[in-house]
């Protein structure tokens, strides 16, 4: 039987306070609804748009919606092979994403569709689906995680403007991981542990980069997924079945990057949602949500129904804000392949952002909003790859081979990107610098078996959580019903 998923958008009010609270989610309503996959929706940071990847034009590409006039363009149209998980910079720039084209890599491009520019390697050929590359919150940094057909997995993190590489293999920490997210100060990312997305059961881990060395912050008995940061780096979000039904939960967080207190459950209407991804402001959010086609929705936080961003019949999945959460990038295969696309929030078409017959997946907006980064096989193998935010001409942001198998990170500065690679059969880490150009690897998993999934950073750069696993979808909108006020210890 063949299973398509969808992908929603839903708003979330969160307030700064010494007692924090937690936000209750309500009306949620259907952002996609074209043919096809789509997944992966990240925000525009000006809320204006929403990026994905999508499948409705017959391969997979990036789609960029507009959140207002829905009007959705497939900005990977050159490429007929595969472009995906798309990321937008936190500046709202450029996009970042994921594609088979040149080899295969992480891609970066202009918000706007365009040249495309390889920025991380990472080979076409798999041993599973590519992660999300992760921006910097200052749009100077991409984290992606990298699997390769062997099994080697680590995540990578690439400093854009000197393009100096930092590399951290899974396989000595905590073997297989996704799902990664950077804290706001750059000291931690937040991955999943796990094997695979459809596992019973993974766990939540912290990676800290300044010690090098990661730990569990949930206990395990359950399936969790999508962690993604407060601002201020207080709290994680994210999605698990802890509950019964996949919802989203909230887990306070000490300055050491160890938990307090227990997890606590916000919505509790049976979402079934799967990734979860805030906007610039942290006053919306993306979720995806399994149905019968990926499109992207959204929804505000201060009532009224949620509203579709996307509406095709393709996959259009993997979206990521723009820096201004004006719009999303995304890779849709609504053009018969994997493209980057990107789309306004407040409405109009999507326009796509790369073309090119290899696939351009996964993007990631550069925190200065200036790029856009993706997953691109156009040399062969996953790389990651750069391509202004207004599109033109795309180009590798690296030349070392390997496969990269997450969405990639960018550093808030804008200066390295971090993502997973499988490089001499092990699955890692890494750090791509973008003005060195150099790589970095992070972690050290060589002689571990697993799987490291969706990259992230705290929002000050200073950390990297990610997946770490053993063993696609509509965009939907929802307004937040009320909050309930929890003492703070």
């Amino acid at each position: 039987m063949l299973v398509i998923f969808t992908t929603g958008i839903f708003y979330l009010l969160l307030k700064n306070k010494q007692d924090y609270t937690i936000p209750k989610l309500g009306n949620p309503i259907r952002f996609t609804s074209t043919e096809g996959a789509k997944d992966y929706p990240t925000w525009r940071p000006d809320g204006t748009e929403v990026t994905y990847e999508s499948n409705q034009s017959g391969n997979l590409d990036i789609w960029v919606i507009q959140i207002i006039s829905g009007r959705s363009v497939n900005r990977t149209e050159d490429h007929p092979g595969s472009d995906r998980v798309p990321a937008w910079s936190p500046n709202g720039d450029q996009i970042a994403f994921w594609s088979d084209r040149d080899g295969g890599g992480y891609f970066l491009m202009s918000a706007l569709g365009g040249d495309i520019r390889k920025i991380i390697e990472a080979p076409s050929k798999l041993f599973w689906q590519p992660s999300q590359p992760l921006w910097a919150s200052n749009s100077k940094k991409i984290a992606c995680t990298i699997i390769e057909a062997s099994g080697q997995q680590y995540i990578e993190i690439i400093d854009l403007k000197s393009q100096d590489k930092r590399k951290f293999d899974f396989l000595k920490l905590v073997e297989l991981g996704f799902d990664i997210n950077w804290s706001p100060n750059e000291r931690f990312i937040a991955f999943v542990k796990g094997f695979h997305e459809d596992s019973p059961t993974n766990q939540l881990y912290i990676l800290d980069l300044t010690e090098n060395n990661s730990f569990p912050i949930t206990d395990g008995k359950s399936k969790v997924w999508s962690p993604s940061w407060s601002q201020d780096g207080r709290f994680i979000y994210f999605s698990s079945d802890k509950g019964g039904s996949m919802d989203i939960w909230l887990q306070r967080i000490d300055e050491d990057g160890t938990p307090i207190e227990t997890p606590q459950q916000i919505t509790t209407t049976g979402l079934e949602c799967r990734r979860i991804i805030f906007s610039r402001d942290q006053k919306k959010l993306l979720y995806t949500k399994k149905s019968e086609v990926k499109n992207i929705w959204t929804i505000s936080l201060e009532g009224g129904p949620p509203k579709q961003i996307t509406n095709q019949a393709g996959m259009d999945v993997c979206p990521s804000w723009s820096p201004d959460d004006s719009e999303i990038v995304f890779h849709s295969d609504r053009s018969g392949n994997n493209e980057i696309w990107a789309i306004l929030i407040n409405g109009g078409d999507a326009r796509q952002i790369t073309n090119n017959p290899a696939n351009d997946i996964i993007p990631q907006w550069s925190p200065d909003g200036r790029w856009i980064t993706f997953n691109s096989d156009r040399t062969g193998d996953y790389r990651i790859w750069k391509i202004p935010a207004a599109g033109g001409h795309g180009e590798p942001l690296t030349d070392v081979m390997g496969t990269i198998t997450s969405r990639h990170r960018w550093s808030p500065d804008g200066k390295k990107i971090y993502f997973t690679a499988i490089r001499n059969n092990a699955r890692n880490v890494w750090e791509f610098s973008i003005l060195s150009k150099t790589e970095r690897q992070l972690t050290n998993f060589n002689d571990k078996t697993g799987v490291i999934r969706h990259t992230a950073l705290t929002t000050d750069g200073k950390y990297i959580y990610f997946v770490w696993e053993e063993n696609f979808s509509d965009l939907w909108v929802m307004d937040v019903l009320k909050l309930i006020n929890k003492n703070s210890r």
